[in-house]
């Protein structure tokens, strides 16, 4: 009548729950490395793509003016549609085209230079090429655009 049952014994449940924690603690931390490099990428990726839009759009911009005038925040383009205003931030850059939309880049970028005919320009002048610095990813990348104005734009 004293007939056993198998079972496993408390040091054998023992191991068994040791080995399952280590196995749960080692998926996690490989969990918590892979969403964190996720997120890391994702974040430079948004920030790379605001900088390549940016830079598109004011190349953009440039290229279709009529005239491009510096003011004391930015430039002002004149298109035939109407005005796309540019203003420069610490830590973002915004586009106001045609007194519609405001577009907001997440970019740290600066106005460094504004010329006209290699003269460095005031704010109201025309100018002809922008230097604008951006801060990505702990360095300075410069920007140069140029317009080329035809001579119909130079006598308006």
């Amino acid at each position: 009548m004293n007939k056993r049952l198998p079972a496993f014994t408390l040091m054998e449940v023992t191991i068994a729950m040791l080995i399952s924690a280590v196995a749960i603690s080692m998926t996690y931390t490989i969990y918590r490395i892979v969403s964190k490099s996720y997120f890391d990428y994702s974040v430079k990726q948004d920030q790379m793509a605001d900088l390549m839009t940016a830079d598109q759009l004011i190349r953009t911009d440039f290229f279709s003016a009529s005239q491009i005038k510096k003011t004391e925040g930015g430039m002002d383009l004149l298109l035939k549609e109407g005005h796309i205003v540019y203003v420069f931030d610490k830590e973002k850059l915004m586009r106001s085209q045609f007194d519609l939309k405001t577009d907001t880049f997440k970019i740290n970028a600066q106005l460094s230079n504004a010329s006209f005919e290699n003269k460095e320009a005031e704010s109201g002048d025309r100018i002809d090429q922008v230097n604008i610095t951006v801060m990505a990813e702990g360095r300075n990348i410069p920007y140069i655009y140029n317009k080329k104005y035809s001579s119909n734009d130079l006598f308006e």
